[in-house]
């Protein structure tokens, strides 16, 4: 009897260690921990700030297969993203060494100087107007520069004596329409005004009225002329 008993015990903690084991592996503890969590969103967040959404993941397929153009370029052999500056004709210092050089749009590149190094010293400033082109390297065809540094340094100056020329203008204009409307003023303006077509005639630049006009949001006063 003793003995029989001994074994009932044995059987009980068998069966309460195989439920204890069960439970702690098909139990949905994490379900059950979210929607605690979810609760306490609900009483602690503003439901407005609350996101029940999962970023979307691009397929496999895709990025293994690469992606296309609009002229069918695959790029599925191309592991990175890279550009290459466009030289233009009014650069700047700070961008001129930047021309015609291959850039990497990743975080990290051991290769190439990444755009981020770039603009960090001074690429794509306010006011740039440079174009980054797709690079395929093997395919894509950097043609020579044809500005030199000089040449372009003082294209730069022009523009940016007649982005002066535009500001006095601007302020003229300002002062007449909220100050007042001395005559003086009226004079300068008419001054200015003859200036800057002069100036833009001698220097071969095409005018742009309404960057003379003080309305004009600040990122375009300081944006360049849209020239080669």
């Amino acid at each position: 009897m003793n003995w029989f008993g001994t074994n009932v015990s044995w059987v009980v903690i068998v069966i309460i260690l195989v439920i204890v084991l069960f439970i702690a592996m098909f139990f949905p503890w994490q379900k059950l921990k979210k929607l605690k969590k979810e609760k306490s969103d609900l009483v602690n967040k503003p439901k407005n700030v609350i996101k029940d959404s999962k970023p979307e993941e691009e397929p496999a397929i895709l990025s293994f297969m690469g992606i296309y153009n609009s002229i069918g370029k695959s790029e599925a052999l191309r592991m990175k993203k890279l550009v290459y500056v466009l030289p233009k004709e009014n650069s700047c210092e700070l961008c001129q060494k930047y021309e015609n050089e291959v850039l990497s749009l990743e975080v990290l590149d051991k290769k190439y100087l990444t755009m981020s190094e770039a603009i960090s010293n001074g690429y794509h400033h306010i006011g740039c107007t440079h174009v980054d082109i797709d690079y395929y390297p093997g395919d894509t065809k950097i043609d020579k520069k044809i500005f030199s540094n000089e040449d372009q340094l003082k294209k730069h100056k022009v523009y940016m004596e007649l982005f002066k020329l535009e500001n006095e203008i601007r302020n003229l204009k300002y002062d007449l329409e909220n100050k007042n409307s001395e005559s003086s003023l009226q004079d300068n303006l008419n001054k200015k005004l003859l200036e800057i077509e002069e100036f833009c005639k001698k220097n071969s630049l095409q005018r742009n009225l309404e960057r003379e006009e003080p309305e004009i949001n600040e990122l375009k006063k300081f944006t360049k002329y849209d020239i080669n």
